[in-house]
Formats: C-alpha cells, structure tokens, sequence
C-alpha cells in the first residue's frame, strides 16, 4: 500500500469561506481587478494558530495583535500592493506588480515571521497561505497552498533575483539577498530574528539577530569552519545589514532600559580596519540606543586565538553597546580564550553541541564544566526542540534561544 502523502506535500483541497466569516463585498472592492484573482496574485495568509494558541487570551489582544501582524506582512510589501484584515484571522494580500512566485514568497515570509514572533517557532502545519480562486457577492473560493508549494516558491524568488543584487539599504526587513563571495561562492544571506529565553523566570528576555549563510550549489548553511573562511570584505556586508536591522527594530520601538536585543557582529569584519570603520560609523548614529538596549555578540571567532587579540576587538565595540558576548566552539581553549578577553557573556550554537536532542543535553553539562564554577551569562543558540530547554537549565544555562525559520527555509 503506498504511503500517505504528508500534510507538507499532499495536494491540497479547494474550499470556500462563507460571508459571514470574510466580508466578499470587501474582498471585492480591495482587489479591483478580477485579473490579481486570475494571475494568483490575491493570497489570504491565517493566524488561526495564533488565536488557538492564545485560548481565552486573544480576544483582549486581537487588536495589538492585528497591528503587529500588519507591521511585519508590510515590511515586505511595495507601496503599490495590498494588505487588508478580511476577518479575525484570514489577512488578504495583492501583489499587482509582482509574479505569483513573489506574492507566494511574501506571504510565507511574512508569516513565519510573525508566528516566530508569537508563538516562538514555526510550525509547519501552521503556515496556511491559500490563493484566492474566485470572488462574488457571497463566497470566496480559496485553494491553500502546501508548505513544499510555498517553499519552491521561496527559493524561485531568491534566484529569480539579478545576480548582482547588493544587500538592501534598509534592512527593516528580513527580505534574504544574494552574495557572491571574493572566492566565487554563490551564497544566500538570510536573517532569523530569535526570541531570547531568560531560562531563570521563564520569560522573554529579548530578541536576537542572526545571519545565516546558504550555500547555493549544496543547498546546505555554512558551519562555523566554512563562515572563518570568508574574507572580512564578505562579512562586512553580512554585518552593515545585521547592524541596520538592529538598528531599524530599535528606532520602531521605545528604547527599554535593559538590554532587549542581541546584534551578531563577526571577528573577521572587526578586526579588519575598512569594515570596523564602516561598521563604527554605522553605529554611531544610534550609539544611545545601542548602549542602552542591545549587546554585541561576537561570532566567528575562532578556537586558538590570543587573548590579547579578542580583548582587543572587544574593547574596540564595547563603548557602543551594553555589553559584549562572544561565541565559542565547545572548546577548552576557546572557553579559556573568551573567559580570559573578560566579556559580558557566552554563546554556544547547538548544532556545536550536537546532532540530536541527547548529544545537545550531554555537550551542554561538559560546556558548563569548562567554565570552572566562572558564573557568567551562558545563551544556548538555535536549540532544535523545545525539549531542550529543561535540559540546558539543568546544566547552567541563563538564556536560551529556539530556532526560528527565516526566509528562505
């Protein structure tokens, strides 16, 4: 008997909504043109998973939740398409000047965006993005879209885009770009913005910026070997764009008196004089902001390195932030290294530690055992499960980070 197709892949049902949940006369007058119906360019993306997950909580937040959901799905829209609340939690958007492809990939963007946001991981059974098939006075017809429909769709986007596409000016998005490296390396830069866990209260302590590197000829993300082997012209790039994201979320918000916000900055690009000085300058402009909410992690650094150097970069970009963490290789002598540079804290990525949830739990003990009873900030970055969140506690971790999913997958 052959094997039942997977919610991700089976080929998914027509459906209709009746008008008594959306508004077809709004549906209507917001679209215009029959032609966006016909062409797939009239998506309705749902947060249904959202409101279950609130229960009795939703219907005092449904308001503030609605503008947040706006604020992301416009991030990623031009100033010629449309978004509008069709109900409660179906939200409608119309792409009149882009592709199908792109009104896919724009929607499923902007969604796993605000389910990270919300719900701290994206499910994907939760992703519900359906294209409009057929409007009238009294029905709309939909026909949803899997998740393996929506991620082709994602990845056709990105190489649709010209090669010689430079990173954004404004990064108050999380829209990913092409970057051919000095080497020739075909990559795709992509950022995840990740809900930081203060493991001690059980609550959000902030959020953290990631970028996050995609080989385009492998298909696979580049590990913390591969990421030392870029030049730091190729980082600067990566960390102009991290910093103006960092920046663009705090100037969206009042400024809170703790630290809210981690911003990923590489060795490689700080210890490289030309990239240090654009950085600085960059930062500069929001120099207040940046040292009173958010702290510098430096990543890509690398197990080995003298002391005398990290201490170096770390008091080069100390006078702009909070505080400044580094991340390490689960390394004896990275451990050292770090400890000895005096920072404010430590990060480990997960997939450092391990392949699997067991191999995660175990690596985490011997991490902490490392640190020699040095009691410091310790984030464990990108955990797989939710499960893990216990065992990193157990072991002595502060903070914790769940991987969200940034676009693309």
């Amino acid at each position: 008997m052959p094997a039942a197709p997977s919610p991700a892949t089976a080929e998914p049902s027509p459906h209709t909504i009746s008008i008594h949940e959306v508004s077809a006369a709004a549906m209507l007058e917001a679209i215009g043109q029959s032609t966006h119906v016909e062409g797939g360019q009239a998506l309705i993306a749902s947060i249904e998973a959202i409101k279950t997950a609130l229960g009795p909580r939703w219907i005092p937040r449904r308001n503030q939740i609605h503008e947040v959901v706006e604020r992301h799905f416009r991030k990623y829209l031009s100033p010629t398409d449309i978004w509008q609340p069709v109900s409660e939690t179906y939200f409608l958007v119309v792409t009149p000047d882009s592709t199908p492809v792109v009104a896919q990939a724009v929607c499923y963007r902007a969604l796993k965006e605000v389910l990270a946001y919300f719900l701290g991981e994206v499910n994907p059974l939760h992703l519900k993005v359906n294209r409009v098939t057929g409007v009238s006075n009294d029905r709309i017809e939909m026909q949803p879209y899997t998740v393996a429909q929506l991620e082709q769709a994602d990845r056709e986007a990105v190489i649709a885009a010209p090669a010689e596409a430079k990173a954004p000016s404004s990064l108050s998005n999380l829209t990913p770009w092409p970057l051919v490296t000095a080497d020739g390396r075909n990559l795709l830069v992509s950022f995840a913005v990740e809900p930081v866990l203060d493991l001690r209260t059980w609550v959000m302590a902030g959020n953290r910026i990631e970028a996050r590197l995609l080989n385009l000829q492998t298909g696979l993300e580049l590990n913390g070997l591969e990421r030392r082997t870029l030049l730091p012209r190729d980082f600067e790039k990566i960390d102009l764009a991290v910093l103006e994201r960092g920046t663009a979320r705090l100037r969206s918000a009042e400024i809170p008196e703790r630290a809210n916000l981690i911003v990923q900055l590489s060795f490689a690009s700080l210890s490289n004089s030309r990239a240090r000085s654009a950085l600085l300058k960059q930062a500069r402009d929001m120099q207040a902001a940046l040292r009173q909410a958010a702290i510098c992690e430096l990543v890509d650094f690398e197990a080995g390195l003298p002391v005398g150097r990290l201490v170096e970069v770390a008091s080069l970009v100390r006078g702009f932030f909070r505080g400044v963490f580094v991340q390490v290789e689960p390394k004896r002598i990275a451990v050292e290294t770090a400890l000895g540079a005096n920072v404010f804290g430590l990060s480990v990525r997960a997939a450092d530690l391990g392949r699997d949830s067991n191999s995660i739990a175990a690596a985490a003990n011997d991490f902490v055992k490392l640190l020699k009873g040095r009691k410091m900030f310790l984030t464990a970055t990108s955990l797989p499960s939710p499960d893990l969140l216990v065992a990193v506690l157990a072991a002595g971790f502060t903070h914790a980070t769940l991987r969200a999913s940034p676009p693309p997958s």
